[in-house]
């Protein structure tokens, strides 16, 4: 069976103490601007050796409020079910503005490359409907499998905090694919995407939209391809089981009645000095890939995927 998960089991108690953390910043305020993008288009190329040639076309409308500009993080490494830490192998990273002259920086920042196309510096100017286009290699990111390799990859991670309308990846290959799976939705999701098609060689998935902080990843099996040898950041680690933690259960339960106690109230203060008034949540989920926003918001970070695929689908956004 397919692995569903790119994070390493660490057992009850690192849960209980994830959800205790996480409760306050599910809380945080959203925000109310209107930016969007209206169609996110992944074109992906696999050649025999195994390398994916990325091509992504992003159709971003910022709409009526002033912005710097657009951002892009793609991530270096992901989380593998059963294999670890893996280096993606990404080079040459290039990235544009379609019928603009906007200023491009792309630069490694945290063991991630981040890609800016804006005036980050100056004024924010960017007001309308935008298209960039941002490509990339991946030298080791497809895994071994019966007969040829896999492709499990996040095209989007759950790291964005704006609505995608229309999301589309398409994949070629030397031959068609014995498998082609596809998620969508929150962290770990295993539910479908709205649809996968096959012509020869070409799969085409699509998703008719994804809420902030959803995902969409595709699980692809591919015949007459040679996986790449793997580079491991940092291997798998081994299952924590649940006698392991038994005579620390007291210490635990009062760190998270503790941590549940600070997050109430920091809650409760916020709510009061806004005056009563409760806004939206934005999740809050890990993964390969960070973001954030030079200006008023709608930025955000890579994360794990629909169905907890690894790759390149960081996390992006206006300024």
């Amino acid at each position: 069976m397919a692995p569903r998960s790119p994070a390493r089991r660490l057992g009850p108690l690192a849960a209980l103490l994830a959800l205790a953390v996480a409760a306050p910043l599910t809380g945080a305020a959203a925000d109310a601007e209107d930016r969007r993008i209206t169609s996110f288009t992944a074109d992906l190329d696999v050649s025999a050796d195994g390398v994916v040639e990325v091509r992504e076309e992003i159709v971003y409308d910022f709409g009526t409020e002033p912005d710097p500009g657009f951002f892009r993080t793609v991530p270096e490494t992901s989380e593998f079910a059963g294999y670890g830490l893996l280096d993606l192998g990404l080079t040459g990273v290039e990235a544009y503005e379609e019928g603009g002259g906007a200023p491009v920086e792309i630069a490694r920042e945290s063991g991630e490359t981040v890609v800016r196309i804006g005036d980050f510096a100056g004024e924010p100017a960017m007001t309308g409907v935008h298209t960039f286009v941002v490509s990339y290699r991946l030298e080791s990111a497809l895994l071994p499998a019966d007969g040829g390799a896999r492709a499990y990859l996040n095209i989007i991670g759950t790291g964005w905090e704006i609505p995608i309308d229309a999301a589309d990846a398409r994949i070629s290959a030397p031959e068609p694919p014995a498998d082609a799976i596809c998620y969508a939705g929150e962290h770990l999701s295993t539910d479908p995407c709205d649809s996968v098609s096959e012509d020869g060689a070409m799969t085409t998935f699509t998703q008719g939209g994804l809420a902030p902080g959803e995902a969409f990843s595709v699980d692809l099996r591919l015949p007459g391809v040679s996986a790449p040898e793997m580079r491991v950041v940092e291997p798998a680690g081994e299952a924590v089981e649940w006698s392991d933690f038994q005579p620390l259960m007291p210490f635990a339960v009062g760190v998270v009645m503790l941590l549940i106690l600070v997050g109430t109230l920091v809650s409760s203060e916020r709510e009061g000095r806004a005056g009563g008034r409760r806004s939206g949540s934005r999740g809050f989920y890990g993964g390969g890939g960070g973001g954030g926003g030079g200006g008023g918001g709608g930025g955000g970070g890579g994360g794990g995927g629909g169905g907890g695929a690894g790759g390149g689908g960081g996390g992006g956004g206006g300024g």
